[in-house]
């Protein structure tokens, strides 16, 4: 990794390190690498590995859970934003349901549906809660009445449902990121607002990273570079990063 004292350094909660180049006077370079980043598809896969591992330095137990909701019938995409939204407020009011991270995609039947990647326990004897709150979201805000109640979907055959380690949480989400760079009228993904994804280093920092864990450059740009980590230890990477006040309250 080639170090300058004239680069801004970014390191995400995924083992990825940005590099970016100085900024011209009036920050031009520096609006330009942003604007990049926010919708380059690159950018937005790590951004939700960085998600998924933040959510599991975070994390009040010792694993995560997953689980999908989908949709019974077509519902246009902002109007299922707004359903959504409600069943988020929801499983956070009531289920206390405060850290966890989401994805969406489409179905092959065009229809989209949600996974969600949370620390507070779920199993198949639970589901009928989730489930509810599920249903009472679209019939109020959506006008949509389930037939079939098997909405949430949780797998549990071999604790499928679990997530067991830092490594495999890294890319869980990630994986359901479309190839083919779908367009979305709607946010496609998003975190509690309690999850810290990324920090400042300087350049000391970064020595100290390369030194210890082994880095693949991912992406060159004119304006910034990605390093991802190959080989090292997460413990290396968490060690910069400050825990929220609320999830020391919350241990």
């Amino acid at each position: 990794m080639q170090i300058t004292d004239r680069t801004r350094y970014k390191l995400w909660a995924n083992g990825s390190i940005v590099a970016y180049s100085p900024a011209y006077s009036d920050g031009s370079q520096l609006k330009g690498t942003k604007k990049t980043l926010q919708y380059s598809y690159t950018s937005k896969k790590l951004k939700i590995q960085a998600l998924c591992c933040a959510l599991w330095r975070q994390k009040r137990g010792k694993v995560l859970y997953f689980w999908t909701v989908t949709i019974p019938e077509h519902i246009d995409e902002k109007t299922l934003a707004k359903v959504w939204n409600r069943y988020l407020t929801l499983l956070r009011n009531e289920n206390r349901i405060e850290q966890y991270i989401w994805v969406k995609e489409y179905q092959k039947n065009g229809n989209l549906h949600y996974h969600i990647l949370t620390d507070k326990q779920v199993s198949y004897a639970n589901r009928h809660i989730f489930q509810k709150h599920w249903e009472y979201c679209l019939n109020v805000y959506a006008g949509v009445q389930t037939v079939y109640h098997n909405s949430v979907r949780i797998d549990t055959t071999d604790n499928r449902h679990i997530v067991f380690s830092v490594n495999r949480v890294r890319f869980y989400l990630s994986k359901y990121v479309a190839k083919d760079k779908t367009v979305f009228k709607a946010k496609s993904y998003a975190g509690s607002d309690q999850l810290i994804t990324d920090v400042d280093i300087d350049e000391p920092d970064v020595r100290y990273l390369s030194e210890k864990c082994c880095f693949n450059k991912l992406v060159t740009d004119d304006f910034f570079n990605i390093y991802v980590l190959n080989k090292g230890s997460f413990q290396e990477i968490f060690n910069f990063f400050p825990l929220p006040t609320a999830c020391l309250a919350l241990k």
